[in-house]
């Protein structure tokens, strides 16, 4: 294990004084590890894997789903869990983005490299013999405490190839998803059914601006929405985890799946688990337009906040609840 990386003080320009940001080696599952943390939630990042493991007020439970990869068999792929960052739409995976229709690239999942910078750290990934892309992540907080873990696709080599950057985030725990939806949306109920067979009920309107999406342990399903901007609030007991990103829109921007004309720039997909209780998440999916990475220093960016906040005990559906997730989601 390395010793104490850095202790750093910061202060964002312009703004006020960030919390003293520490990042600390540490290890998991055996691989090589960093905690950083700024006081008030902590994030655990493994290089090796190209993800983050644990996001957490300090000392709380984990809000990330992970799981001990090492035991899958040699022929499977490893879900390992976490947070991560892949390359959408899959649907053009077999055609071009990875060369298959799964598992994902392996560039995307291992063998990162990373360096220190001031108040965070860079995993920088390897170089897609698919895309001639590699993928990079900048680990960091804001001075008023949001975690940000910024994603950058850069063009190394190759042609000319059409795709956006796809973080994706598994819970575990979640009693609900919350979601934005567009008042001129193109789906009926205004979302997206990706058409997998989702069970009744399993996603519902919660207020005006919103959809909540439940766990089902029997049904693998997922969802999307055509939303004006890229957040959601998922609730575990008196505990929200909000994530934001920017939503770029212009005449040459669509976002990825759906139909026509409505793109999803927020995606969640419910994991039943097969049976087995340990395998149950939730996928919590930001995505960012799509773009034309055109040659070499070609680059997008992609910038996700992470977030705690408390919200009312009760039913997710309770007045009370869906007034403060709906503050939440606007960044009200």
């Amino acid at each position: 294990m390395k010793p104490l990386i850095a202790a750093l003080g910061l202060a964002l320009a312009g703004g006020p004084a960030a919390a003293a940001v520490t990042v600390s080696a540490t290890t998991y599952l055996g691989f090589e590890g960093y905690r950083l943390s700024d006081g008030r939630t902590e994030a655990v990042v493994v290089p090796a894997l190209m993800r983050v493991v644990r996001y957490a007020a300090v000392g709380g439970a984990n809000w990330l789903w992970v799981s001990d990869a090492r035991t899958t068999p040699p022929a499977e792929w490893r879900n390992w869990g976490g947070d991560k960052t892949w390359l959408a739409p899959q649907l053009q995976w077999p055609g071009g983005l990875v060369g298959r229709e799964w598992p994902p690239d392996d560039t995307w999942e291992a063998e990162g490299v990373a360096g220190m910078i001031p108040g965070g750290l860079r995993v920088t990934g390897r170089v897609s013999a698919a895309t001639g892309i590699r993928i990079t992540r900048v680990y960091s907080f804001t001075a008023t405490g949001a975690f940000v873990i910024t994603q950058r696709a850069e063009k190394m080599s190759g042609g000319p190839v059409v795709a956006g950057l796809w973080s994706v985030t598994q819970v575990v725990g979640a009693t609900a998803v919350f979601l934005p939806v567009s008042p001129a949306s193109g789906y009926r109920g205004r979302f997206h059914d990706f058409g997998w067979g989702m069970p009744a009920g399993a996603v519902a309107a919660a207020g005006r601006r919103m959809v909540a999406v439940r766990p089902d342990a029997a049904k693998w399903f997922k969802v999307g929405v055509d939303a004006p901007l890229s957040a959601l609030v998922t609730v575990r007991g008196g505990e929200a985890f909000v994530q934001r990103a920017p939503h770029p829109t212009g005449p040459s921007l669509n976002y990825p799946d759906g139909a026509t004309g409505y793109g999803c720039p927020v995606e969640v997909y419910n994991a039943d688990g097969g049976g087995k209780p340990a395998m149950r998440y939730m996928e919590l999916e930001l995505l960012a337009p799509l773009m034309t990475l055109t040659g070499t220093g070609s680059i997008q960016e992609h910038a996700v906040q992470w977030s705690l906040a408390s919200v009312p005990r009760g039913a997710t559906g309770s007045p009370g609840v869906v007034a403060t997730v709906d503050r939440l989601v606007q960044g009200e």
